[in-house]
């Protein structure tokens, strides 16, 4: 990328992902674009994470390393790179996750060519086959209100914080709530959309997704998921004046958050956190029920839910496909 010397910062959290860690900063450091600095921050991993990046930090000195003196949780994780990034660009990457080799190039070239703030673009599931390399891509302007609507697309992960690359300036003085352990990203995309005065969105694919283990952001459930529940209200606040066409939209997301927490943990579910839920979801019914944008498969999960929730949870879950 001759002409071009800005400084990108990588934050990557490290929490017990010996056997993908290696893989994940190597496909930092074979990245064709190599004017980086990559933040690693240990959230006291107790395998041998820690060692692993040691190891390579020792071999490049772009590789800066971390480490919290108590388990942190994401939020807080990714907030310690936050304060210690140089870069003009940011980029998050899940340790156990890894990008394509042309990943910065192509989207940093995208940024600046169209002089945006936030850069986007597809991701795949990894399970281990073989990954041909992107050598470039079509690129399309997202209005913010359009990316707005694209995060509420669950289908698409748009609300996660990885597959992009953020100027610094977007970012400003944002950061993860401290001590949320769910919906992280939930508290953070969405501000960095109504921020930013240009966005650009590529469907290729140039993040890969690891299905293989469990990191920081992949575990069971925990009453904090319910700090979803409150996020996406949080939206709706945000985008009554601005975007109001997005209300309706915002509402049938949190519906079907909320009967996404209640399928998936019926069995282990608090009873005050589950009447919390219901007492909601009893309130939106008749707007989810009648809602046309809303699939037959879902308005039966909220009659389920709403009628028979523990008698049919095992039914749920295998009409649905869901697992704890």
């Amino acid at each position: 990328m001759e002409g071009l010397s800005f400084l990108v910062s990588i934050i990557v959290p490290v929490y017990n992902v010996e056997n993908y860690v290696e893989r994940c900063l190597l496909s930092l450091l074979n990245q064709t674009y190599k004017n980086l600095e990559i933040l690693i921050v240990n959230d006291c991993s107790t395998d041998s994470s820690l060692e692993i990046c040691k190891s390579i930090a020792e071999r490049d000195t772009r590789v800066q390393i971390f480490s919290n003196k108590v388990n942190i949780g994401l939020s807080s994780t990714r907030n310690v790179g936050l304060e210690r990034i140089s870069g003009e660009y940011v980029i998050f990457v899940d340790s156990d996750d890894f990008l394509d080799k042309n990943f910065i190039e192509i989207m940093l070239a995208e940024a600046i060519s169209s002089s945006s703030d936030l850069i986007s673009c597809g991701f795949q599931y990894y399970r281990g086959e073989t990954i041909q390399p992107i050598h470039s891509c079509n690129f399309r302007h997202l209005c913010n209100e359009d990316a707005f609507l694209k995060m509420l697309n669950d289908q698409s992960n748009y609300c996660a914080v990885w597959a992009k690359i953020y100027k610094k300036s977007v970012i400003g003085s944002l950061r993860f709530p401290e001590g949320n352990r769910f919906g992280e990203d939930m508290a953070f995309t969405p501000y960095v959309i109504i921020n930013a005065h240009k966005i650009m969105h590529t469907d290729t694919p140039m993040y890969y997704y690891s299905q293989e283990g469990v990191s920081l952001v992949r575990s069971g459930f925990n009453p904090n998921r319910l700090n979803m529940i409150d996020q996406i209200k949080n939206w709706r606040n945000l985008c009554q004046k601005k975007y109001p066409n997005l209300i309706n939209g915002i509402r049938v997301y949190l519906i079907f958050t909320m009967l996404s927490i209640c399928t998936l943990t019926l069995d282990d579910i608090n009873q005050t956190y589950y009447n919390k839920v219901k007492s909601e979801l009893k309130n939106e019914a008749v707007f989810y029920l009648t809602n046309k944008s809303v699939s037959i498969k879902e308005k039966v999960k909220l009659l389920l839910v709403l009628l028979f929730p523990r008698k049919t949870n095992k039914y749920l879950r295998k009409i649905f496909g869901l697992k704890n």
